[in-house]
């Protein structure tokens, strides 16, 4: 079932780059803003900027296991 959704996925990539880039880059900001709500709503409700703080490594070590899903998973 996954086999046959990653290589979906991977024909999309290699056919459509722009089309994915785009997909990747919504899923990304809809992701660390969800997180950033999410922090700033139940874990830090007074502390805002500890909430950006912690919002921002969060979504710098998304991103950074998504890139190293990509490239050495896929």
């Amino acid at each position: 079932m996954f086999s046959d959704l990653f290589s979906k996925v991977g024909t999309l990539a290699d056919h459509h780059q722009f089309i994915f880039a785009i997909m990747v880059t919504i899923c990304i900001v809809i992701a660390s803003w969800s997180i950033e709500q999410i922090l700033e709503h139940y874990i830090f409700p007074k502390k805002k900027l500890v909430g950006y703080i912690t919002a921002i490594i969060t979504a710098v070590i998304l991103l950074w296991v998504i890139k190293h899903f990509v490239l050495h998973v896929i």
